[in-house]
């Protein structure tokens, strides 16, 4: 499976400016990728205020936005592009805990490989 990499970047960028627009005081986030089950996971996880229950089920409409700034389209436009792409978008959140978005594409043919390691590629397994 071929996927578009100007639509995976632009995933990826906008779930990495939410989590920094998260945390306008600072914070960590984490980003990580491996495979499993024949898919690719790219993570992204900030330890922000997270995510109200009552949002959690409109992120992904659009122009929903809890935020004070914004027009509610990141994350619909990043959903759309992750189906696209045979994809799908995962989030998990919990107020006062963060929140963890998780990209999860398929590898080519289905063949999982080894999590790639700090200076490594990672390869086929």
């Amino acid at each position: 499976m071929e996927v578009d990499p100007d639509q995976i970047e632009r995933i990826l960028v906008n779930l990495l400016r939410n989590a920094v627009q998260a945390m306008p005081e600072g914070g960590r986030i984490e980003v990580g990728c491996h495979a499993l089950a024949g898919k690719a996971i790219a993570t992204v996880a900030d330890d922000g205020p997270g995510i109200p229950k009552e949002h959690l089920t409109r992120i992904f409409e659009p122009l929903f936005t809890g935020k004070a700034r914004g027009i509610g389209l990141g994350l619909p436009v990043s959903l759309r592009y992750a189906n696209l792409n045979n994809g799908a978008i995962e989030v998990e959140s919990e107020p006062g805990h963060g929140a963890t978005f998780r990209l999860v594409l398929p590898l080519a043919g289905g063949v999982d490989a080894v999590p790639a390691r700090p200076g490594r590629e990672a390869v086929p397994g």
